[in-house]
């Protein structure tokens, strides 16, 4: 059995980032180089204790598929998830987390063993071992800059109020970000009218004279990712 050990530093709170590496959607992000995606079981949001999900994705030239299960979770120091359905004989992923001051130690333990006897042993050896290892990096990677974008502005929501509307949905064609298209609830569109405090407000960890405290009101709609 091959084994990965890779240990990452990242600015920001343990479950802040515990949360982030169980995120399905941020997975999604982070490998949209294989153009994975989540096909059944858990396919957004954050992934529980003995949910499942079922992956496909493009790894050399193929598209496969991969059925895992969390097995194991204590929040926010651990979860574990292997393999149910796939290509490998057998898979296991460890996600440890430890805080050490301002930041996190995340820390994978990955193993995993091929099939085909010895050929698959020379190949994991003198290439997959070190193809997964990448593209456990380039996932890390994702999460620490999710990370540095959620520490630019922090402040406290307090005395929130939310009002929905129904909404013609070609109103809002125009204002779609590029790459994405209108989540709908029910087969209805919708806005929001949200008003609240904004309070202890930081920008980049510092406090901002005249701008700590303060009224907000903003208009929001709903989008999604747009399917291929």
């Amino acid at each position: 059995m091959s084994r990965i050990y890779l240990k990452t530093i990242i600015k920001a709170d343990i479950c802040k980032v515990f949360d982030l590496s169980r995120d399905i959607d941020l997975h999604q992000q982070s490998t949209s180089g294989t153009d994975e995606k989540a096909i059944s079981g858990r396919m957004h949001g954050l992934i529980e204790l003995n949910e499942t999900v079922t992956w496909r994705a493009k790894h050399l030239g193929i598209y496969q598929t991969h059925t895992s299960k969390i097995i194991s979770m204590e929040k926010p120091l651990e979860f574990t998830d292997v393999m149910l359905k796939g290509t490998f004989k057998s898979l296991k992923h460890q996600h440890l987390f430890k805080q050490e001051g301002n930041y996190t130690i995340m820390t994978d333990i990955f193993e995993f063993e091929s099939p085909l006897g010895m050929i698959g042993m020379l190949f994991n050896y003198f290439f997959l071992k070190n193809y997964l290892k990448d593209f456990l990096v380039k996932r890390n990677e994702i999460i620490k800059k999710k990370c540095r974008i959620m520490n630019f502005l922090k402040a406290e929501w307090r005395k929130l109020a939310i009002i929905n509307y129904e909404i013609d949905p070609e109103i809002l064609i125009k204002y779609l970000p590029e790459g994405t298209e209108l989540d709908f609830y029910k087969g209805k569109c919708y806005i929001s009218l949200v008003g609240f405090m904004f309070l202890n407000t930081r920008l980049l960890g510092l406090r901002i004279p005249f701008h700590r405290n303060f009224e907000e009101v903003n208009l929001r709609f709903y989008v999604k990712k747009k399917r291929k």
